[in-house]
């Protein structure tokens, strides 16, 4: 009974965390959809598929207690229930709710009926319904394995994963790919916004009073250089031109300094209080990214040192990781004294999401060069929001595939030991699973294992990617070192301003 109260623990954490969880999302949306143009169905997608897919993290450490403490088989069965109605769940918002809703929205029409709006929806939503189909029956056909000659690795793969349950088999497949898409989001706007955000929290922004008195002079230069030419007695259609362009870029100085006036006045002001804090947020910020660079890049490092059986099983730790990971070991330690390991993942994972939003916003929704939507505070269209929601879903199921490389004993094995024959124990690995010992291994980290093992070429595309992460990073810093400050009216556009 006792040890039924101990386990029951995490989940009455999970619980409040899932409340808490829809509450700061529903606040994040409401904070970036615009002002003018919110739709209701709009923020609910946006909502509720952040949400499900920020549980499948927040769901780690509830998984890595329940494997540590008990050792029967029901805490496993409820946990991995949870994850798969999770990824349902993620599979139904990325692939229909939210095509459903951002072609809903697209194709309202004042003069057409309701009716029409709703096959206009369908039609052009079919294609992502089509697309989620054919994975699944890929995922049905695909039967998962290794390409390798060697019997005893066939052998204890298969002992170690399920590999005959084809319904698992097609959602482990198409998570995969859609992970597989979330990877080029992790390694642009995750990545930059790792090392750009404490970087700007550091510098700080322009003195909003110079930015004011350097737009005052340009309105004044402007104006009279509009006057000078308008005094001439005969004006060519070039001087017409040139007066119209003087006259726009005035307004948009005035515009420009009347909301600097408003960044400075107000509630405001007391943003300017904590100014000073921000260099240090800043700081202890830049070295968490460090330290989660640092952590993925030894693991990569020790999977090609250790090369078990290499590329043909997608880059897997056998024997556990060799090189000491530093984050890795912190969340092992602190795991014996939950749920401190549950606040150090939830805040890691928090500074994550909010440094991808960061690099959402910097660098906007783009398709390759071309910018498709501002993401902005108070200034995003509902086809804005749906599109970074997607984005940030994607970054959210990377990151819950980069757990095992960020963190590779705690995520897979949590704090178990195994006794080894001299008496010593030793920190639980692959090597020490049933029937060679006791350890047991968490949801999180069969599931990810096995999509990484039994279809290497995940595993090999995730591993490289890995890599690519790492390079965009410092890609990252070095752009975030050498930018000038930020303007305190950077992220409003010349349209805009017009608002103001």
């Amino acid at each position: 009974m006792q040890l039924e109260g101990i386990i029951a623990v995490p989940w009455l954490i999970f619980i409040g965390v899932v409340v808490g969880v829809v509450i700061l999302n529903l606040i994040l949306v409401k904070c970036y959809t615009h002002s003018q143009k919110g739709e209701a169905f709009t923020t609910i997608a946006s909502v509720f598929s952040l949400s499900l897919t920020l549980l499948t993290v927040f769901m780690i450490p509830v998984d890595i207690f329940s494997v540590t403490h008990s050792s029967s088989a029901g805490p496993f069965q409820a946990v991995k229930i949870i994850y798969y109605a999770l990824y349902g769940g993620v599979l139904l918002f990325a692939f229909i709710i939210m095509p459903v809703a951002y072609f809903f929205y697209e194709s309202y029409d004042p003069e057409g009926t309701t009716s029409q709006r709703c096959c206009d929806t369908f039609k052009y939503s079919i294609a992502f319904i089509i697309i989620v189909i054919v994975l699944f029956i890929t995922g049905l056909v695909i039967k998962p394995g290794v390409k390798i000659n060697d019997r005893d690795i066939h052998t204890w793969i298969e002992h170690l994963f399920d590999t005959s349950n084809r319904g698992e088999n097609a959602i482990s497949f198409v998570i995969a790919c859609l992970t597989l898409l979330g990877y080029l989001v992790w390694i642009s706007y995750t990545a930059y916004g790792l090392s750009a955000f404490p970087i700007g929290l550091i510098k700080g922004k322009r003195s909003a009073s110079d930015e004011k008195v350097n737009y005052e002079q340009k309105t004044q230069g402007f104006r009279s250089l509009w006057k000078k030419l308008s005094s001439k007695e005969q004006k060519t259609k070039r001087d017409e031109n040139k007066i119209r362009f003087l006259k726009d870029e005035e307004r948009t100085a005035e515009i420009r300094s009347k909301r600097l006036e408003k960044a400075t006045t107000g509630c405001m002001r007391i943003f300017v209080i904590f100014r000073p804090f921000a260099f240090i947020f800043g700081f202890l910020f830049l070295l968490v990214s460090l330290l989660i660079v640092i952590s993925i890049s030894l693991t990569n490092i020790d999977k090609v040192m250790q090369d078990y059986c290499g590329s043909k099983c997608g880059f897997f730790l056998q024997y556990g990781p060799k090189l000491f990971n530093p984050f890795d070991q912190l969340l092992v330690v602190v795991s014996r004294f939950f749920p401190m390991d549950y606040i150090i993942m939830a805040l890691v994972v928090c500074y994550i999401f909010i440094s991808t939003i960061s690099g959402v916003t910097a660098i906007g929704i783009r398709f390759l060069w071309m910018k498709l939507f501002p993401f902005k505070i108070r200034g995003t269209a509902p086809q804005g929001l749906l599109c970074a929601s997607w984005l940030l879903m994607l970054s959210v199921l990377a990151l819950n595939n980069q757990i095992i490389t960020l963190a590779p004993t705690y995520a897979t094995f949590g704090s178990q030991k195994q006794k080894i024959d001299n008496g010593t124990t030793v920190p639980c690995s692959f090597k020490y699973l049933a029937p060679n010992g006791t350890c047991r291994m968490t949801v999180i980290g069969a599931l990810v294992s096995k999509v990484n093992i039994t279809m290497p070429f995940f595993g090999i595309a995730f591993y490289w990617m890995t890599w690519a992460f790492i390079l965009f990073w410092l890609v990252g810093l070095f752009v975030a070192i050498c930018k000038k400050k930020a303007s305190n009216i950077e992220e409003y556009s010349d349209d805009e301003l017009g608002d103001f």
